[in-house]
């Protein structure tokens, strides 16, 4: 079965359109979670370039480039990992922002420096 799915902005009025195939019928709440799912996984690949450098790769063939792809990936979400881990252990409180996963990558950054030690790299 084939889909068009129109999505209209509430704000703006723009409209999006997204072309929707399953092989059988599929209630529109179904196809309505999965186009939304495309936001969160267009911001991970944006947040992947910017904290693990997905987009920096210097290869020329596919075998190198799916080996820095993959390590760019665990590198990523190693960082989200860490933030959840964070959050599920303390809440912080109310005035405060949780630890984000740039501020964890640039710590972690500050702590592979040689000529920093730990507390100056907390600190």
């Amino acid at each position: 079965m084939r889909w068009v799915l129109i999505r209209r902005n509430r704000t703006n009025g723009e409209l999006a359109f997204f072309r929707c195939y399953a092989p059988e019928m599929v209630p529109l709440a179904r196809l309505v979670v999965a186009a939304a799912r495309r936001w969160r996984v267009e911001e991970s690949f944006a947040q992947g370039k910017n904290l693990a450098g997905l987009d920096e790769h210097r290869v020329r063939g596919w075998r190198p480039w799916h080996r820095w792809s993959l390590l760019a990936m665990v590198a990523y979400a190693f960082l989200v990992l860490c933030r959840l881990r964070g959050l599920r252990r303390t809440r912080p409180p109310s005035d405060l922002v949780a630890l984000p996963c740039n501020e964890i990558a640039r710590l972690l950054h500050e702590l592979f420096r040689v000529e920093h030690d730990l507390e100056h790299a907390l600190g």
